[in-house]
């Protein structure tokens, strides 16, 4: 092997260049360096210049409008519920009523019934009195108001008048006057409209008896052979 032939490895630190050329590209370097290091700024300067470019450089979406201040409270959130509320509620009111009140071509029909009937509906409802009248005076007014006669009532202690009720009968405005007498109940219808006896005396245990007076007329369904017709009269009649 001929020694002339060998070379020496590479060496890594070696890039190439003398040692001119190095000192050219240090000196490069270095002014490069100079040239883009930034020099010190002071710091007031720099907040100026900072402030200037957010005035001139934000965007208008990132910008935001100040509302003024008001002193003007909102109603809370229960308060706008409750009116919502009530305003509902009006609606629907205003919607029904006018389907709840009678139409100009609609009539309030009433429909007569049998007064035995309407005793008999009275007694299995428990035999309880609309008004408890156990005054004299309330109760002349009262038959004075419903059928513009002044009548009252023979107080009598063996009969018990227990009040008086309104279940129509032979017409809307027919009152019932309800007494338990031998522990039985009867009722004595009163208007001032004439009764048409459509009934026989006797429906069954019930009997009918029927009486005017003083321009108004009475009917008595009653199981008993005793009439109480009698306990009623005018004014002048009782001592």
């Amino acid at each position: 092997m001929n020694l002339s032939d060998q070379t020496d490895p590479p060496n890594p630190n070696d890039d190439g260049l003398d040692s001119a050329d190095k000192l050219l590209d240090k000196r490069i370097e270095q002014a490069l360096i100079s040239w883009f290091t930034p020099q010190h700024v002071p710091a007031a300067q720099l907040a100026e210049l900072q402030s200037h470019f957010q005035e001139t450089h934000v965007s208008p979406r990132t910008k935001r409008r100040k509302i003024p201040a008001t002193n003007v409270d909102l109603p809370s959130r229960r308060t706008l519920l409750i009116v919502m509320g009530a305003l509902a509620a009006m609606v629907l009111v205003a919607l029904a009523v006018p389907r709840l009140m009678p139409q100009p071509d609609q009539q309030i029909v009433f429909h007569r019934r049998p007064l035995t009937s309407v005793y008999s509906d009275l007694v299995a409802r428990g035999f309880q009195p609309y008004y408890v009248c156990d005054d004299q005076q309330r109760f002349q007014e009262t038959m004075q108001h419903r059928h513009g006669q002044t009548l009252a009532l023979n107080d009598r202690g063996d009969r018990l008048m227990l009040g008086l009720s309104y279940p129509g009968g032979w017409t809307s405005e027919t009152t019932a006057i309800l007494f338990r007498h031998q522990g039985e109940p009867v009722v004595i219808f009163v208007d001032s409209q004439p009764f048409v006896n459509d009934e026989p005396a006797t429906v069954g245990k019930l009997k009918i008896r029927l009486k005017q007076l003083a321009g108004v007329y009475m009917v008595e369904v009653s199981p008993l052979s005793e009439s109480l017709l009698d306990t009623i009269s005018p004014p002048a009649a009782i001592q």
